[in-house]
Protein backbone atom coordinates (compact mmCIF):
# COMPACT_ATOMS: atom_id res chain seq x y z
CA UNK A 1 0.00 0.00 0.00
CA UNK A 2 1.19 3.40 -0.84
CA UNK A 3 1.01 6.87 1.83
CA UNK A 4 0.12 10.11 -0.32
CA UNK A 5 2.43 11.73 2.36
CA UNK A 6 5.54 10.14 1.92
CA UNK A 7 4.85 10.19 -2.40
CA UNK A 8 6.43 13.25 -4.40
CA UNK A 9 3.61 12.77 -7.38
CA UNK A 10 6.09 14.04 -9.78
CA UNK A 11 9.20 12.24 -9.25
CA UNK A 12 6.88 9.22 -8.13
CA UNK A 13 7.53 6.17 -11.34
CA UNK A 14 5.28 3.59 -10.11
CA UNK A 15 2.24 3.19 -11.74
CA UNK A 16 -1.10 3.43 -9.15
CA UNK A 17 -3.94 1.06 -9.51
CA UNK A 18 -7.53 2.16 -8.54
CA UNK A 19 -7.88 -0.46 -5.64
CA UNK A 20 -4.33 1.41 -4.41
CA UNK A 21 -5.62 5.07 -4.86
CA UNK A 22 -8.61 3.92 -3.46
CA UNK A 23 -6.95 2.29 -0.21
CA UNK A 24 -4.94 5.87 0.29
CA UNK A 25 -5.40 6.20 3.90
CA UNK A 26 -4.77 10.27 3.99
CA UNK A 27 -6.79 13.42 4.91
CA UNK A 28 -5.16 14.92 2.02
CA UNK A 29 -6.27 16.27 -1.38
CA UNK A 30 -5.23 13.36 -3.24
CA UNK A 31 -6.12 12.89 -7.64
CA UNK A 32 -6.08 9.99 -9.26
CA UNK A 33 -4.90 10.22 -13.26
CA UNK A 34 -4.20 7.32 -15.47
CA UNK A 35 -2.15 5.64 -12.80
CA UNK A 36 -0.83 8.56 -11.38
CA UNK A 37 -1.42 11.01 -8.56
CA UNK A 38 -1.31 13.91 -7.45
CA UNK A 39 -1.58 15.51 -3.84
CA UNK A 40 -3.06 19.25 -3.37
CA UNK A 41 -2.13 21.98 -1.42
CA UNK A 42 -4.15 23.22 1.43
CA UNK A 43 -6.57 25.98 -0.53
CA UNK A 44 -5.20 29.50 0.39
CA UNK A 45 -7.63 31.74 1.87
CA UNK A 46 -7.87 34.46 -1.30
CA UNK A 47 -9.05 31.53 -3.13
CA UNK A 48 -11.34 30.52 -0.59
CA UNK A 49 -12.61 33.58 -0.42
CA UNK A 50 -13.01 33.96 -4.49
CA UNK A 51 -15.38 30.61 -3.94
CA UNK A 52 -17.07 32.10 -1.36
CA UNK A 53 -17.92 35.02 -3.86
CA UNK A 54 -18.60 32.75 -6.95
CA UNK A 55 -20.64 31.01 -4.83
CA UNK A 56 -23.14 34.00 -3.62
CA UNK A 57 -23.26 34.71 -7.06
CA UNK A 58 -24.36 31.75 -8.22
CA UNK A 59 -26.84 31.13 -5.60
CA UNK A 60 -28.48 34.41 -6.75
CA UNK A 61 -28.52 33.56 -10.74
CA UNK A 62 -30.84 30.40 -9.01
CA UNK A 63 -33.45 31.89 -7.33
Amino acid sequence: MHSAENTDPISDQTAWSEQEYLALETNRRVEFDNGSIEVHGVPTDRHQAGILHLSVALSGLAR
